[in-house]
């Protein structure tokens, strides 16, 4: 799995936009540990817009040895199905190529003219060929704006794959919640179908109400309802998690079992947070989210463009000139003789009226209107690493508290409901309230577990990489 992600970081990124290996599971990065590796510039398939061969050709499916595993299909799995053979991934790469396209008619030279000048009166004529005289190094500044802006549309596409990251990864963490509670509901439903059973059986021998046998029969109704419920969420996120990856929506998919329940140090409960270790203070993620969100590196390359551009302009004030050669024939009247001759003229327009002034400014005020939007971006930016900051810390300590009692006491409560109820201790309501209590109980720590995962990567998104 560790090579498979290592394969996948490198090929289509090059700049630690999906994480390293180490970072291999579901939540097995964790913000306690801001480990931010460098950023190359992006370069090699995605750059070069690599082929099939390189994982990146066209294709509506996900390669099956993408999708291998004995244990179901592991996040890293489906992060290389998404990004690797999704259409949506493949669409986001194919807008690399319509930019580079700039750099070929950067390249393009003005097209020589076939003149001629039939002069029937004068019994002159003339053909020849206008070639234009661009001056040199307007080529080269249009070359260099066309890489500048293909710059953009890399940082763009590197933008593009890590929220379509980030969108996987988010369906991911619903399907395996949604299984977790499948299961967690189905045994709390077999829980009230023993208590039900139990409320029968005291009733056929006279020991309760048939009200006792209702209420419990109703409860174990209720919480059917909600198992199958849970069961219609899981087709929900299978689905769309098959769809993000490229596959059809009714393939089959199965995930590794994750036990959230289980709280032994001998189990890596992958989608909860390593709770043994504090998390670094904020400022270090805002210092991480300034210097590495591809928003701000995409501003800045913008100005990177939008100066060559004005180099371009500034070049392009020396207007392109043109110079005509040919053949010159004049035919003239006995006894004068016909004169047949070469010809040489040239064109030079002189800058004097139009000197770029309209593009120079509007590239200025380009300018400028970029370094405003780079600080309003870190602004925000900031803004956005506090609130998932905040949101992972209020998630962490509400599942500690969880895990540190709540559960334990709540199970507890709900056995010793039903054993007090079938010793004749208690009434069937106090055994029904325990047991709906442990059900709310665990339900809210699943979505607790799910509000991490998704602030965890709202804080990931926010800083713009990978938290091991």
């Amino acid at each position: 799995m560790k090579s498979a992600t290592k394969i996948l970081f490198s090929i289509i990124l090059a700049t630690g936009l999906v994480g390293s290996s180490s970072t291999s599971s579901l939540g097995a990065g964790d913000p306690t540990s801001l480990t931010l590796p460098q950023t190359p510039a992006m370069s090699g398939p995605v750059a070069a817009g690599a082929s099939a061969a390189g994982g990146f050709g066209p294709t509506n499916a996900a390669p099956s040895n993408l999708l291998k595993g004995s244990i179901g299909i592991t996040e890293d799995q489906a992060l290389n199905a998404a990004l690797l053979a999704g259409p949506r991934a493949a669409w986001m790469r194919s807008q690399l190529g319509v930019s580079k396209a700039a750099i070929k008619q950067a390249w393009v030279l003005p097209n020589p003219a076939l003149e001629f000048d039939n002069g029937y009166a004068e019994f002159s004529y003339r053909v020849g060929i206008a070639i234009p005289l661009e001056p040199p190094w307007k080529v080269f500044l249009r070359v260099n704006a066309a890489k500048e802006n293909v710059g953009v549309t890399q940082l763009q596409l590197e933008q593009s794959l890590w929220n379509l990251r980030a969108d996987t990864r988010r369906a991911y963490t619903e399907l395996v919640i949604a299984e977790e509670a499948v299961v967690m509901m189905r045994d709390l439903a077999h829980l009230t179908r023993v208590l039900a059973d139990a409320a029968a059986k005291k009733f056929s021998v006279g020991d309760v109400a048939k009200l006792d046998s209702f209420k419990a029969e109703l409860a174990y109704q209720q919480a059917d309802i909600e198992a199958s419920q849970a069961e219609r969420r899981v087709i929900q996120a299978r689905e769309q998690l098959n769809i993000i990856m490229g596959r059809g929506e009714a393939s089959d998919l199965a995930i590794p079992k994750y036990s959230m329940f289980t709280t032994s140090d001998s189990v890596h409960m992958e989608l909860l947070p390593d709770l043994s270790k504090p998390m670094p203070p904020l400022a270090q993620y805002i210092e991480s989210g300034i210097n590495d969100r591809l928003e701000t590196k995409i501003i800045r390359q913008e100005i990177v463009a939008t100066k060559a551009g004005r180099k371009l302009a500034k070049g392009n004030i020396v207007p392109t000139g043109q110079m005509a050669f040919g053949y010159d024939r004049q035919v003239n009247a006995l006894p004068e003789p016909n004169y047949n001759r070469l010809y040489l003229m040239g064109s030079f327009p002189i800058p004097v009226f139009d000197r770029q002034q309209g593009e120079i400014a509007r590239l200025n005020a380009t300018l400028t209107q970029l370094n405003m939007e780079l600080s309003s971006q870190q602004n925000i930016i900031r803004g956005q690493i506090a609130l998932a900051y905040r949101k992972v810390l209020n998630a962490r300590e509400n599942i500690r508290k969880y895990q540190a009692s709540v559960l334990s006491q709540s199970d507890k409560v709900a056995s010793l409901g039903r054993l007090s109820y079938k010793l004749g201790q208690t009434d069937i309501t106090s055994a029904l309230n325990a047991q709906q209590s442990n059900i709310q109980v665990r339900n809210q720590y699943l979505n607790e577990v799910l509000n991490y995962q998704l602030a965890f990567t709202e804080l990931e998104q926010a800083t713009g990489r990978m938290l091991q």
